[in-house]
């Protein structure tokens, strides 16, 4: 008598459910990674604007235009012109790149600000006395806490943003 050689029902769906569970941790893994790996790129690129900014304000005397330059804007391609002659390879948008309604604080994009009054009668923003002496770049990490770096004082502001800063101001 032949029997017929094969899997029960039983078996496939046990390979079926083992399959499909190994597929969801690898999922969850590279998802988890791939975060990590845009962070990375994010901490990187910030640290290569701020050197490009302390490089501008070294031969201008102080930073460059923009008040609030998005990097899903073209404000953003004005700020990078003005910064070129300092540095090479400057991040032309954050990994994602995506902003959430009007507000850069809630958005995966880098933002610029540079205070656009202030004298020595009349501060500007964080208490700065001149035209472009403070700069903001802001950043939304995904995965990890909040980082803020902040060079200099701001007595007026501690600046509540929803996402990671660097902040100089010169006085």
């Amino acid at each position: 008598m032949n029997r017929a050689r094969g899997f029960t029902i039983v078996e496939l769906l046990i390979v079926i459910v083992v399959i499909g569970i190994l597929a969801a941790i690898s999922i969850v893994a590279y998802n988890g990674v791939s975060s990590k790996a845009r962070d990375s790129q994010r901490k990187s690129d910030v640290a290569a604007l701020t050197k490009a900014l302390e490089l501008y304000y070294i031969d201008n005397g102080n930073y460059p235009p923009g008040s609030w330059a998005f990097s899903d804007a073209t404000t953003w391609t004005s700020l990078l012109t003005a910064l070129e002659p300092y540095a090479s390879n400057l991040p032309k948008a954050d990994p994602v790149n995506v902003r959430d309604g009007a507000a850069a604080q809630t958005s995966s994009v880098y933002s610029y600000f540079t205070n656009t009054t202030g004298s020595a009668g009349t501060p500007g923003y964080c208490g700065v006395t001149g035209v472009r002496q403070m700069y903001i770049l802001t950043y939304r990490l995904e995965s990890g806490e909040r980082k803020r770096d902040a060079v200099g004082e701001c007595p007026t502001s501690t600046l509540q943003y929803g996402e990671s800063w660097y902040r100089s101001s010169k006085k």
